[in-house]
């Protein structure tokens, strides 16, 4: 036990924080959250240790207990391609409109409340969804192009009650979207290849543990965040995450943030690196402030860091920077 707490006690680099292989490393949503028939583009940020190249799929699916929604709704539900120059991969997808999805299916949501313990989400909450997404005006679609408007709304007025809306008498936003990013080394993923040929089917992608078991693990990575629905009103936006110094070069380099934005208790900040690493796989936020401790390689060096922030809220941020340190002292080796 004493060796184990001296070892503890040492601090220095954690494995887990350095990127030696293909990793998703975020997902981030903007906006994210949602109303019904409104859309958000998830960006992907993607690190190529090995600079083999990759491709990359990201989908989406609302599953209501039935299976995703999006198929059905004829909305668009997955794109595929190469990154960007920078490692992310963008893309845009419309949540289906809930006025037009058929009451009564499905179990019940777990909503993980922030601040107080998880309660399932009663039927009303639904049905004021159902009655809100006939209110919703939503952007007019380009020419050709499915709005995902499903809902009847009567005398098409979406214009809003009389009065405006009441923030108050609103529900709580719910993650009932869930979106995914596959990135492969060119070649080594089937699912990519059908949708890049305009072939993919739901069915393809619906179970991912049977997808990634029938995946390499070398040169394939997978990540999944959720998008949650609201009213579409006010909705949550994602907090910003600024370097409040230069950080100062050394044997152990602190980089502090501030953090604006609506947080929840449970908000935390990651740490990735190629080229050394982070003391600790997560930092938890406090006061609207962070600092996390990359340590550089063996012998001192540069490595590039990538910092992931998640509000607790379902939002997200990304800081990306190029760090310099130096050798620990050989009293500390």
């Amino acid at each position: 036990m004493t060796t184990l707490l001296l070892l503890a006690a040492c601090g220095g680099l954690n494995d887990e924080t350095t990127l030696t292989e293909l990793r998703v490393v975020a997902m981030i949503a903007e906006p994210p959250e949602v109303g019904p028939g409104q859309a958000t583009t998830v960006t992907s940020h993607i690190v190529d240790p090995a600079d083999a190249g990759f491709e990359v799929l990201t989908w989406t699916c609302t599953d209501l207990g039935d299976g995703c929604l999006e198929p059905d709704l004829g909305l668009a539900w997955y794109a595929a391609g190469d990154p960007a120059e920078d490692g992310s991969f963008s893309a845009t997808f419309r949540a289906p409109a809930l006025a037009g999805v058929p009451s009564g299916g499905g179990p019940p949501f777990r909503r993980p409340a922030p601040r107080a313990a998880p309660r399932w989400v009663p039927p009303w909450v639904v049905a004021l969804w159902q009655a809100a997404a006939a209110w919703i005006p939503l952007p007019a679609p380009a020419p050709g192009a499915d709005s995902g408007w499903k809902a009847d709304t009567g005398d098409g007025d979406t214009g809003g009650p009389p009065g405006g809306w009441d923030p108050d008498g609103l529900p709580d936003a719910v993650p009932l979207v869930a979106t995914y990013t596959l990135a492969c080394t060119p070649g080594t993923c089937p699912a990519i290849a059908a949708a890049r040929a305009g072939t993919l089917a739901p069915a393809d992608v619906a179970d991912v543990t049977a997808l990634m078991r029938d995946l390499p693990i070398a040169g394939t990575s997978l990540a999944t965040r959720r998008i949650w629905l609201g009213s579409g009103v006010a909705g949550h936006e994602n907090p910003v995450l600024t370097l409040a110094e230069a950080p100062a070069v050394g044997s152990e380099v602190a980089l502090r943030f501030t953090v604006s934005g609506a947080l929840a208790e449970d908000s935390y900040a990651y740490g990735y690196a190629e080229g050394g690493g982070f003391d600790q796989t997560r930092y938890r936020v406090e006061n609207g402030e962070v600092t996390l401790t990359w340590v550089p390689p063996e012998g001192g060096g540069t490595g590039e860091a990538w910092v992931v922030l998640n509000d607790g809220l379902g939002g997200s941020a990304l800081w990306r920077g190029t760090l310099e340190g130096t050798a620990a002292p050989a009293a500390a080796r």
